[in-house]
């Protein structure tokens, strides 16, 4: 996450796991303990993020909040615009989703979406 993080410059990563169809673990990079605590819990997979598990693919945003799928956030959340969602795919199996957000510099080129959406999770799946 720290790494696919720094490429976009991107303020917050995560990580969402799924299995056959439903997001079962969210682990995340950016927060600090205290927002994270003041939020009270992890995404169950709902809005965009739910989007992405149930048709896996890769999503660019300017506003997260102007897609018709967009649920916003929970209170304590804090303000969340740009995002880059690429699906976690090795073979033909999805293993989930890498989400970013709030970009730092203005929108990320096609070639470095690329690399998340292709490069990145392939090599990942080779071990």
């Amino acid at each position: 996450m720290e790494a696919a993080r720094d490429l976009v410059d991107a303020r917050y990563a995560a990580l969402g796991v799924t299995r056959e169809g439903v997001l079962t673990r969210f682990l995340h990079t950016g927060m600090d303990p205290h927002t994270v605590e003041a939020i009270g819990h992890l995404p169950e997979g709902k809005g965009v993020l739910g989007l992405l598990v149930n048709y896996p693919q890769t999503l660019r945003l300017a506003d997260i909040a102007d897609h018709p799928a967009s649920v916003g956030f929970p209170e304590n959340h804090p303000p969340m615009r740009s995002f880059l969602g690429v699906p976690i795919v090795a073979g033909d199996q999805i293993f989930g989703n890498l989400y970013l957000s709030e970009k730092s510099r203005p929108a990320s080129s096609p070639a470095t979406t690329k690399n998340l959406s292709s490069h990145w999770p392939r090599s990942r799946g080779r071990r």
